[in-house]
């Protein structure tokens, strides 16, 4: 009896440690997915974005009033200093209200 306990321990033993040998391996081959998966993510952000940086460049050079003014808006931007709020005053040029205005 106690020699068959003994047997039924081993082997339930033995599978169990088939069983985390498998499971061990099973991780790794997960581990080597998900590097992988991660990889093919981030070529296709990487794709996506410089799609979108050309589709927004070629809409911004479609000749439209929204771009014209947009154009305006960003070169007034780098000549004052990165700021965005277009002030105006009496003196202030036609195309300075217009841009202040839009």
């Amino acid at each position: 009896m106690v020699s068959s306990l003994l047997a039924a321990v081993q082997s339930r033993s033995t599978t169990m440690m088939d069983d985390f040998e498998q499971a061990k391996s099973d991780l790794e081959d997960a581990k080597e997915e998900l590097e992988a998966a991660q990889s093919r993510y981030n070529d296709a952000t990487s794709r996506y974005n410089d799609a979108m940086q050309r589709f927004i460049q070629a809409d911004l050079s479609r000749a439209c009033r929204w771009n014209q003014m947009y154009h305006k808006l960003v070169e007034w931007k780098e000549d004052n200093n990165g700021d965005t709020i277009v002030k105006t005053s009496k003196d202030s040029s036609d195309d300075v209200k217009k841009l202040a205005k839009w």
